[in-house]
C-alpha cells in the first residue's frame, strides 16, 4: 500500500474507531471549530454595560460631551463610554477621525461602517448610520446592497473590494493578497490604512454599544 493511502486509511479509521473511556464505548472524533466569524453574532436583549442616564452626569460629563458631541446628539456610543470619563478622551478624538476627518470619501466610509455594523448584527450602529450614508448620495438599494454583500450586483471593483476589506477582517483577522490589490489600485497608502482603521474601530464600537 503506497504510504500517502496508508496514512489517509489509518487517519478514517481513527476517526471512527470506538474508543473506550471510563468503560463506556465512545467514537473518537476530530472536533472541528467553527471557522472565524463564521456566523453573526447574536444580538442581546439589552446592552451588558448599560449607557450612562442623563440624570447621572456630574460637570465632568457634561463638558466631555460638550467638547466631543456639540451639536448635543449623544447617542448610545458616548452615553456609554461616559461610564468612565476618562476613556472617552482616550477615545473620541479617534472616533471623530474615522468618522468625519479620515481620507475616505464619506460614501466609502460609510459604506465600511454599515457592513461592519450589519456583520456585527448590531442594530445601533446601522440605524445611527443608514441615514448618514442616504446624505452622502447612497441609495435605499445600495444601503440594502450593503447587507448582501461584495457578491451582490452593482458595486463597481473598488466598493466590492471595500466590502470584501470588512468581510475578510471579520471572518480571518486579515486580507487576502487579490482584496489588497484590488484597492490598492485606487487607494494610496492613507485611503488603505484608514480603510482598515475603520472596520477595526467599529468592530469595537458595535461590540461595546
Amino acid at each position: 500500500m503506497k504510504p500517502l493511502l496508508l496514512v489517509s486509511v489509518c487517519v478514517a479509521l481513527f476517526m471512527v474507531t470506538p474508543i473506550r473511556i471510563a468503560g463506556r464505548a465512545q467514537t473518537a472524533r476530530m472536533v472541528v471549530p467553527s471557522p472565524p466569524g463564521g456566523s453573526r453574532p447574536v444580538r442581546l436583549a439589552k446592552p451588558r454595560i448599560p449607557p450612562l442616564p442623563e440624570a447621572q452626569w456630574t460637570d465632568v460629563h457634561r463638558k466631555l460631551v460638550a467638547k466631543y458631541v456639540p451639536d448635543g446628539h449623544t447617542g448610545n456610543d458616548i452615553k456609554t463610554l461616559l461610564n468612565i470619563p476618562e476613556l472617552v478622551d482616550g477615545t473620541m478624538p479617534f472616533q471623530n477621525y474615522i468618522t468625519r476627518e479620515s481620507s475616505l470619501s464619506p460614501r466609502h466610509r460609510e459604506i465600511l461602517i454599515l457592513r461592519t455594523g450589519w456583520l456585527l448584527n448590531n442594530d445601533y450602529v446601522w440605524g445611527e448610520h443608514a441615514p448618514i450614508a442616504r446624505k452622502e448620495g447612497l441609495t435605499t438599494d445600495e444601503i440594502r446592497r450593503i447587507a448582501q454583500g461584495p457578491d451582490a450586483k452593482g458595486w463597481d471593483p473598488l466598493e466590492a473590494a471595500l466590502l470584501r476589506l470588512a468581510d475578510q477582517l471579520f471572518r480571518n483577522s486579515s486580507v487576502t493578497d487579490a482584496t489588497w490589490k484590488a484597492l490598492s489600485a485606487s487607494y494610496d497608502m492613507y485611503h488603505m490604512m484608514d480603510a482598515v482603521m475603520t472596520v477595526t474601530d467599529f468592530t469595537t464600537t458595535s461590540l461595546l454599544y
